[in-house]
């Protein structure tokens, strides 16, 4: 399940209908240009503000220019207010297609997980801007994260959990915790996330659910700050 949907659902009271299990794995997103993009390089937030217009490709059905109701347009509407940017939504029907324009330079840049890029920045087909996690991926380490550039608290990875239903017994719960520790730990398992540019995470269902509940109100105040209006 990822971040926003899971905010998305909870507001309705759906939280309580599950118990976390733990988080288990991250996989970071990456914001980036064509290779051949002409900007200044001394930092990702200078190559980024010296664009008047960016052209950034969402994976929805909006039109172009309108404000996109999926993941990666609630993230480009984060980073547009933060760094005051001015970003224009490009709508595909899925990331692949969104992908394959930013090598193009038909669009100017996209958010995307790690897996689905790093084989073309080690081409030289895409150039990494920066990291949208709090932490660099190991798959990239020498990548910046968007806050270390300046944008302070951007964290807006696609997470993965296990939950369980509600008022399973602290028991179980606890039991199964340590069955996804044990498997996290599993060097196989590590070796497969980190291929597919996934870093592992962990952690307590305490630190799981209270991790979900910062979600909301997070995503709350983006979706009503980039102005965003139900159908």
């Amino acid at each position: 399940m990822r971040a926003e949907e899971y905010s998305n659902v909870t507001q309705t009271g759906a939280l309580t209908a599950t118990d976390p299990l733990g988080k288990s794995s991250a996989a970071p997103l990456l914001p980036g240009p064509p290779l051949d993009t002409p900007m200044p390089r001394s930092s990702a937030r200078i190559e980024l503000g010296s664009a008047s217009r960016w052209r950034a490709a969402m994976s929805s059905r909006r039109s172009e220019g309108e404000i996109s109701s999926s993941r990666t347009g609630f993230r480009a509407a984060w980073l547009r207010i933060s760094a005051g940017i001015n970003i224009v939504n490009v709508p595909y029907k899925g990331a692949a297609p969104a992908l394959q324009d930013v090598i193009a330079g038909h669009v100017q840049m996209m958010f995307a997980t790690a897996s689905s890029v790093v084989p073309h920045i080690r081409d030289g087909k895409v150039r990494p801007l920066a990291v949208a996690t709090l932490k660099r991926t190991a798959v990239l380490p020498d990548i910046p994260t968007i806050d270390e550039l300046g944008i302070k608290n951007f964290d807006a990875t696609t997470w993965h959990g296990l939950v369980a239903p509600a008022h399973t017994p602290k028991d179980v719960i606890a039991t199964l915790n340590r069955a996804l520790a044990a498997a996290l730990d599993d060097p196989d398992v590590k070796t497969s996330l980190a291929a597919l540019g996934v870093d592992v995470i962990g952690g307590t269902p305490e630190e799981f659910a209270a991790y979900i509940k910062s979600e909301i109100p997070k995503w709350a105040a983006i979706i009503k700050a980039s102005g965003a209006k139900l159908d």
